[in-house]
């Protein structure tokens, strides 16, 4: 980590906001885990999908980086493996998604995982974004059934060689054995010369014993496993029983393959440099900050004011000890999971509080094809950007010629970011039925009577109720005539049945709230609705409870049913097991 001066960083971030200016760019901070891919090494789950889909990619990595225990014992050194095959499922629309971002915004990344991870991970990005169909993986194997093939195809010719040699040799051998025939027939007859006995006596050896050796010396065959293919389906064993001049043809697919996937190899490469280039943030670079905490000061020593930080974690960015509460630059995402049960090779995901996912437990993976989130943070973004520079062009056409530049952004990223999650639900007023716990309710309550309410108090601590505030909503303690909203963990609850009475107030679950978070527009509260999906009115016409203004007593406040009780005790352990109290 390279440390600078207040006034080093200050400069460096006046440098780096000039230059962005000009390319009419802003900063953008990824992260990788469950934000854009999902990472396993569990191959029982993974393995499946990765034969069957294209967005499903292999990397190998260094086992000591994956957090597999080292095994201990006499054996130790032969049981740990040395690498493990990943599997990467990119998220649905990453490759559209970084395809825009990079014409607005200068991408960098910020991981939990390693950096030989993180530069393994941004490559896979860019050979999706290429359309590149190998990993690195799948060339080293292409490249292995090429030298396979050479080492067979030289095994063949050299046995073709041996073979015209031997051909050879009995060819000469037969003629010599015709002239000792000849002799023989002679020598019958009387007509060898005495001088020749000492050619009878010769050892009768071939040309053949002298050239190729003795018969029972057979050469061996080069073996290989059937479980390595090539990328044309043929194992070795098929290699094996093939012609020298099949082989050949073969070899000349190969290397004519391998010649294409290595061009598409350095265009990947390429285009990682071109969108991320050196700009990678990894818990091997700040190892002193720990595994769960992310810094934005690592990043930006000066805030980020034109910097946007895209994860599905907000509690890593607030546990930095420069940073009390979570950066408003900070642009949550709903965590993405595909392999079910599978093991995370980083931190864990930040908790759906959806309460979506599936409840399927008998699946290994998850039907991810309506995962729109990549098109609502590309929405966001996309906004950010609009503001930023369209209030600069609107104060430099009423400004004078030559004002200095810095004075025409009015307002920073961050302040643009709170401003537009205040648009997406002003002017509604909310409760929660079943998600805020009850001893929170009634502290708040009593406090709101006294008047003695802090800020510290004022400011909601459970995120439910604190995402309902930045979104721009009024979180109300009781049930009023102008409710918009009750979100409800589950239907038939106090103040469900007398939500249903107030005309205009939609019953819905929190999913509704948390997709308004993740793509910062009021989602459709009709995809929401909690219940059977009636209107108000036929629902109040079913509900044998009484009148919300019949239950309201002189203080404005609704009485609380022991089912009212019991369901906001629920929610308080839920809760409880969730934040780790």
């Amino acid at each position: 980590t390279l440390q600078v001066s207040h006034q080093e960083a200050k400069e460096m971030s006046q440098r780096d906001a000039k230059r962005l200016q000009e390319q009419i760019k802003l900063s953008l901070v990824l992260d990788l885990d469950h934000t854009l891919v999902h990472a396993t090494n569990d191959a029982v789950r993974a393995r499946p999908q990765w034969k069957q889909r294209d967005d499903v990619r292999t990397v190998l990595l260094p086992a000591s980086d994956c957090g597999v225990p080292t095994p201990t014992g006499p054996n130790a050194a032969q049981q740990q493996p040395q690498n493990l095959l990943h599997y990467i499922k990119l998220r649905p629309h990453v490759v559209e998604f970084l395809k825009c971002m990079n014409k607005l915004y200068e991408i960098s990344v910020y991981t939990a995982g390693t950096r030989l991870y993180a530069e393994q991970i941004t490559m896979i990005l860019s050979r999706a974004m290429i359309s590149a169909p190998m990993d690195h993986n799948d060339i080293l194997q292409l490249q292995a059934s090429r030298d396979q093939l050479n080492m067979l195809i030289a095994e063949k010719e050299k046995e073709k060689r041996n073979k015209k040699t031997d051909d050879s040799a009995k060819k000469e051998s037969t003629t010599t054995n015709g002239v000792d025939d000849n002799k023989e027939a002679a020598e019958k007859n009387g007509d060898v010369d005495d001088n020749d006995d000492n050619d009878k006596k010769l050892p009768a050896t071939s040309k053949e014993d002298e050239t190729s050796g003795s018969p029972a010396q057979k050469k061996r065959r080069v073996r290989f496993s059937s479980e390595i293919t090539d990328n044309h389906g043929e194992s070795k064993s098929d290699y094996e029983i093939m012609t020298l001049e099949e082989l050949q043809t073969k070899r000349t697919e190969l290397q004519t393959k391998l010649k294409e996937v290595e061009t598409m190899e350095k265009r990947a490469l390429a285009v990682r440099q071109r969108i991320f280039g050196s700009r990678i943030v990894s818990r091997t670079d700040v190892g002193d900050l720990g595994p769960n905490v992310k810094s934005l000061k690592r990043v930006f020593p000066c805030g980020g004011k034109m910097a946007v930080i895209v994860d599905d974690r907000e509690d890593v960015w607030a546990n930095a000890s420069n940073e009390k509460t979570t950066p408003p630059n900070v642009v949550l995402v709903r965590p993405y999971h595909f392999f079910i049960g599978a093991r995370d090779v980083n931190n864990v995901s930040a908790v759906d509080l959806s309460g979506g996912g599936g409840n399927d437990t008998t699946a290994t993976v998850r039907d991810d094809s309506g995962d729109e989130q990549l098109l609502w943070t590309k929405s966001i973004l996309e906004r950010v950007h609009e503001r930023y520079y369209a209030a600069s062009k609107k104060a430099a056409s009423s400004s004078e010629e030559g004002a200095d530049s810095s004075t025409l952004f009015e307002k920073t990223v961050p302040e643009l970011l709170t401003q537009m999650r205040r648009e997406v639900l002003h002017g509604s007023n909310l409760i929660f039925s079943g998600l805020i716990p009850l001893h929170h309710q009634q502290a708040k309550q009593i406090q709101q009577m006294e008047g003695t309410t802090t800020t510290s108090a004022a400011t909601p601590t459970f995120p439910l109720e604190r995402y309902a505030v930045t979104l721009g909503a009024t979180v109300c303690s009781t049930m009023e005539p102008n409710l918009t909203h009750v979100v409800a963990e589950r239907d038939g609850t106090e103040k469900v049945i007398q939500g249903r009475n107030i005309p205009g107030c939609f019953i819905v679950k929190k999913a509704w709230l948390m997709e308004c978070l993740w793509s910062l527009t009021r989602r459709q509260e009709s995809l929401h609705i909690l219940g059977d999906g009636k209107n108000n009115a036929q629902q109040s016409q079913q509900s044998r409870r009484q009148p919300l203004a019949e239950r309201t007593n002189s203080s404005g406040s609704s009485s609380s049913s022991d089912e009212e009780d019991d369901d906001d005790f629920i929610a308080e352990l839920e809760m409880g097991m969730e934040t780790g109290e």
